[in-house]
């Protein structure tokens, strides 16, 4: 919705949708937990932010301090972790950075900054189980497929730029949801 190119109807209705369904609940987190001071990596709070010893969950990618985050902004795209906005957490990347492997779509859990480098604690999607049809094969020019609902348990740790786009999540039931590529289809540039 930042982006300049973005029809105002798209931006009104995120207005008109942000008063009627803004969440009055706090998050149980603990160690991680959203507190109102705490916004935006890009936020001149962040000196403010203290840096936490690194949880014994996240020891394996993490040592000394890290800063949590519930959103980051980078080139006017707002990320953000799946228990602050679901669909802002929603992305397609590349794993491990490398540029000629397939992108994968998966959840941020997590925005971490350790050291001067923000990056993402993702969940893969898990594709869907063998055997399934995926309806959208015949159709190349658009970007969906046919995943599990399910997400991986662990955690991949993925740079900033290695994200292509955020990607739509339809649960269909059976245990089946539809991610679409944004940034395949020309949505992505409303965001």
């Amino acid at each position: 919705m930042t982006r300049p190119q973005c029809p105002t109807a798209i931006k009104e209705c995120l207005l008109i949708f942000n008063k009627w369904y803004r969440s009055t609940t706090k998050s149980s987190d603990t160690w991680y937990d959203e507190r109102p001071d705490n916004r935006n990596v890009d936020s001149e709070d962040e000196s403010k932010r203290p840096f936490v010893p690194v949880p014994p969950e996240l020891r394996e990618f993490f040592s000394g301090q890290i800063k949590f985050y519930a959103r980051h902004v980078h080139n006017g795209i707002v990320y953000s972790r799946c228990s602050t906005h679901s669909g802002n957490s929603l992305i397609e990347f590349y794993p491990n950075g490398v540029l000629s492997k397939q992108p994968v779509p998966g959840s941020i859990t997590f925005i971490v900054k350790s050291g001067k480098k923000t990056v993402f604690l993702v969940q893969r999607q898990l594709p869907a189980p063998p055997g399934t049809i995926d309806p959208f094969v015949h159709y190349p020019h658009f970007p969906a497929k046919l995943f599990s609902t399910d997400l991986c348990h662990n955690f991949e740790v993925v740079e900033v730029d290695w994200v292509i786009s955020h990607v739509a999540r339809w649960k269909m039931g059976n245990g089946n949801a539809v991610i679409l590529s944004l940034s395949r289809v020309g949505i992505y540039t409303c965001y």
